[in-house]
């Protein structure tokens, strides 16, 4: 049985990737969290249920480093190794350049970038006791500068440079590392956007399109499957500026 961990997960890409590792390894137990949305968390459990899958739905706030200690805890707890760690929390702060709040700014930085790292050290050792593989979530924010939150974009950078800086700590483990920078995809977060919006971002896109979260999860299992790719940021945009 293989056990995975999928951080922010009972919406959008997160959830794709949840129900995608069920689907591929259907008896896989999966570790999902969630923030606050209690109504879409009971949909997500009696989904699971019908299906009868091994699921481990908790609620977790990912910005608050005790109560991701506390998280990684009760992982450590529960099983004994860690096939994958899908790292997909990500929280953005829209605001004009000159009205930057620092505790705002640094607390899309810690939820981003420096806790998720430290969840990597808290499960290490399940990782490691099963050539164990770790996947971020990037974003083409992360490459190519937008309009949209400042302090979301730079995370995202950071998380992609963290992606090949870990490759050296963590291949004594044999545990690989990878990210998936991922472009304008259909989720909740987009859902209330004009029209009009949505319509100039897809003239942008070489396939004229936005993707769907499917598409994103199957480029998860891909690095999870393929044991050759390590260090990578794989970039899943339908061809953003190259039209």
């Amino acid at each position: 049985m293989k056990n995975f961990v999928v951080t922010a997960s009972t919406k959008g890409i997160g959830w794709s990737v949840a129900k995608s590792l069920f689907e591929k390894y259907p008896d896989s137990k999966v570790f999902i969290s969630y923030s606050h949305d209690e109504i879409t968390a009971q949909d997500i459990k009696t989904y699971c249920y019908n299906k009868s899958f091994n699921v481990a739905l908790t609620k977790v706030d990912l910005s608050d480093y005790n109560k991701v200690i506390s998280y990684c805890d009760f992982i450590k707890s529960s099983i004994n190794s860690l096939d994958g760690l899908i790292l997909n929390v990500g929280v953005g702060y829209r605001v004009d350049f000159v009205e930057l709040d620092l505790l705002k700014w640094e607390n899309v930085l810690r939820t981003n970038v420096t806790l998720p790292l430290f969840m990597i050290k808290e499960l290490l050792y399940l990782l490691a006791s099963n050539n164990g593989v770790v996947i971020f979530t990037g974003s083409l924010m992360g490459d190519v500068p937008h309009s949209g939150s400042l302090a979301y974009g730079v995370s995202k950078s950071a998380v992609h440079g963290m992606v090949k800086n870990l490759v050296k700590f963590l291949s004594p483990y044999k545990i690989r590392v990878n990210a998936v920078a991922l472009g304008f995809t259909e989720t909740y977060w987009h859902k209330d956007k004009p029209k009009e919006f949505l319509e100039r971002i897809s003239n942008k896109i070489a396939v004229h399109r936005w993707a769907n979260a499917d598409e994103i999860a199957d480029a998860y299992i891909f690095l999870l499957e393929n044991s050759y790719m390590n260090g990578e940021v794989l970039h899943i945009n339908g061809g953003y500026n190259y039209f």
